[in-house]
């Protein structure tokens, strides 16, 4: 049982921490996609987070049978602690593994610090791009993706990271046509690696 007084100390932290309103730009790229990367979020909040007392953790946990990415934030003042688990495909090759590790850092600690990382993606830039006038001559259809693109697709995730794969279909998805049945084996295929 916590009481109180414990519970407001992490709390007024946190609050403490939100209040510097820190940005995280993103200082890495792939193709025409930004990100943040998990050092350059480490870089930009581990002063404010030295000085208030609170530590990050990750670490790979097994619940039944299944891997866990768990990073956890615990005040050194109080001992109490916020935790944010993520599952991890375990049949990953060693170097796909330590990619969706690193990758899950980033999500579990911006979820945890609610931290506030410039986005410039695609959903990002659709909701606040204004609409461009429908054309009224003669649109321009997407070429379909098939199935000698999906093959060159799973070739090509050969050695790439998480983020790279990840990138890679939300770029396929805004390119090309694609069927539902081929997004189902799109999506198949990406849950099997």
């Amino acid at each position: 049982m916590t009481d109180s007084t414990t519970t407001n100390n992490i709390r007024k932290k946190l609050q403490k921490f939100q209040e510097e309103n820190i940005v995280i730009e993103r200082n890495a790229s792939w193709y025409n996609y930004k990100y943040s990367s998990y050092d350059y979020i480490r870089e930009k909040i581990h002063k404010l987070l030295d000085k208030l007392q609170i530590v990050v953790n990750h670490s790979i946990q097994d619940y039944w049978g299944i891997l866990y990415l768990e990073t956890i934030i615990i005040d050194m003042d109080s001992w109490e602690s916020r935790a944010s688990v993520l599952p991890i495909n375990a049949n990953l090759d060693p170097q796909k593994l330590g990619s969706a590790i690193t990758y899950f850092k980033r999500y579990n600690l911006g979820a945890l610090l609610n931290l506030i990382i410039e986005w410039e993606d695609d959903d990002g830039a659709l909701a606040t791009k204004k609409q461009a006038p429908k054309p009224t001559t003669q649109t321009t259809k997407k070429p379909d993706f098939t199935e000698q693109a999906f093959a060159k697709f799973k070739e090509w995730t050969d050695w790439k990271t998480a983020d790279d794969i990840i990138n890679k279909k939300e770029e396929i998805l805004n390119k090309y046509t694609i069927t539902d049945e081929m997004k189902t084996k799109i999506n198949d295929f990406l849950s099997s690696l």
